[in-house]
């Protein structure tokens, strides 16, 4: 009922950019994870990587004359599907990713691992077809000496479709539009902000509530190509 999976990378990187001095270092990444079945219905699934408090990279920089680096938790939580072939789910903890669509990194880096609930729901009304239901409660920081904790409420509709109903996963369009809502996050500061938005004495200025429309339409083996081009793509997405 246990199952442990781990990966290590390690590379040199250079860096050269207009303006600045090269950079040379070696880097490295290990990751450590495993899922426990609690039951048919419930799992454990928590894991261990290198790296810092940046919340976008697990990636450890070889300095400081040989010292020992970080190994921090990356993600912790606990996921309920009732019943066999369920079409909801519920997470709860430090969530592997995000619970949502996210055809690309444009605003979600892939290595962000959130805090809080979500519920995820794909209802099939066709055998081709699903309606999508994502949404999450965040939570972005919390203070002992304020009750104004900054939280971030996300929920997407959408749907996919597998085109080819003769084939199915053949060809794939998946769509979804996100309604971001932020409380607290205005005259908060918030670490690991990518410097961004607009502030006001260091402060964030604005709550920053948005609307994300998200599309990808993705081919298995365009052109009879599986052998070198395995999977193919179109992707948009608009905040």
């Amino acid at each position: 009922n246990m199952k442990v999976k781990g990966d290590l990378r390690t590379r040199y990187q250079w860096e050269e950019r207009d303006g600045s001095e090269e950079r040379h270092r070696g880097r490295i990444r290990l990751r450590l994870g495993s899922e426990m079945k609690v039951n048919d219905e419930v799992k454990v699934s928590a894991g261990l990587a290198t790296g810092g408090s940046d919340p976008r990279s697990t990636n450890q920089t070889l300095e400081n004359t040989f010292q020992h680096p970080d190994i921090r938790l990356d993600y912790a939580y606990a996921e309920y599907k009732p019943g066999t072939g369920t079409w909801l789910t519920l997470d709860a903890g430090k969530i592997k990713g995000m619970p949502l669509f996210t055809p690309s990194d444009y605003l979600w880096d892939t290595d962000i691992n959130p805090e809080g609930l979500s519920a995820n729901l794909a209802w099939p009304v066709r055998p081709n077809l699903k309606l999508l239901l994502n949404t999450g409660f965040l939570i972005l920081d919390e203070s002992s000496t304020d009750t104004s904790d900054p939280f971030m409420v996300s929920l997407q509709p959408g749907f996919k479709w597998d085109i080819l109903e003769y084939e199915p996963e053949k060809v794939c369009l998946e769509t979804a539009f996100t309604y971001y809502v932020f409380d607290n996050v205005e005259k908060s500061i918030l670490d690991n902000s990518s410097g961004t938005n607009t502030t006001e004495n260091g402060k964030r200025k604005y709550d920053y509530d948005s609307v994300s429309f998200s599309s990808e339409l993705g081919v298995k083996g365009p052109f009879g190509a599986e052998g070198f081009l395995p999977y193919a793509g179109i992707i948009g997405e608009y905040i």
